[in-house]
């Protein structure tokens, strides 16, 4: 099959962006909304003079009562997920992951509030969606150094990787007596005393809600699964 150039790329995106806004701007929309309303309270908008105002509010009722049970299920225990080995030699490597996918939950992200989130959302608007990426970081780190040889200065002032980078803030050199010549006479040998700052990328796997008015998904997929042909985070 021939590699597609970017306009029919583009094209065909903006043909499925299309279809799927045309469906999530009308019906779905609308179904949202109406359920937003009952879940509120809302006036219908056809109430009579001298008659009850009151309007029952089930929809909120209901989702409190399911909400606490779905929320006990998934954050009661310590841990996010369990990774569960498949043989004894598994068995540190399954641990470790199990302790870092939580700690990428509860720790770097709100787990229990993309929880809490997650369900509420589905309970109300048919859909919950959650949004997992990495997010590139860039972290800086001041150090100070004193009496570095001319080897040791170098080294320190080197970035570790290519896309790090080293900043000498201030740089003082001395000269002291160094080891002794063939002649006995001690050789004079520079020192170096350095504040740097080095910039380096660092990054994160972050986890967040999508509202479910952001999220638009081809109408011909039914389900979210690696078949789906098109889905965006508008």
């Amino acid at each position: 099959m021939p590699k597609m150039r970017d306009e029919e790329i583009k094209t065909i995106i903006a043909r499925k962006l299309t279809s799927a806004l045309s469906f999530h701007n009308s019906q779905l929309s609308d179904d949202r909304l109406k359920a937003l309303k009952y879940y509120r309270g809302d006036k219908f908008g056809n109430e009579e003079d001298g008659h009850s105002q009151v309007v029952s509010r089930d929809v909120a009722e209901v989702i409190a009562t399911v909400l606490p049970g779905l929320m006990r299920v998934f954050t009661s225990g310590d841990r996010a997920v369990v990774f569960e080995p498949r043989g004894e030699e598994d068995t540190e490597a399954a641990e470790q992951a199990t302790e870092y996918c939580g700690f990428i939950w509860n720790v770097d992200n709100p787990g229990f509030r993309i929880f809490h989130t997650w369900f509420k959302d589905a309970l109300l608007q048919r859909n919950g969606f959650v949004k997992v990426w990495w997010e590139k970081i860039e972290r800086s780190k001041v150090d100070r150094y004193q009496g570095l040889s001319d080897e040791q200065l170098a080294t320190v002032t080197t970035p570790e990787n290519p896309e790090d980078r080293v900043e000498v803030l201030e740089h003082v050199s001395r000269e002291t007596d160094g080891q002794p010549g063939p002649d006995g006479v001690p050789t004079l040998m520079a020192l170096h005393d350095v504040v740097v700052r080095r910039t380096f990328q660092d990054g994160k796997v972050c986890i967040a809600n999508v509202p479910p008015e952001e999220f638009v998904i081809d109408l011909d997929d039914a389900d979210l699964d690696e078949n789906t042909r098109f889905c965006a985070h508008r």
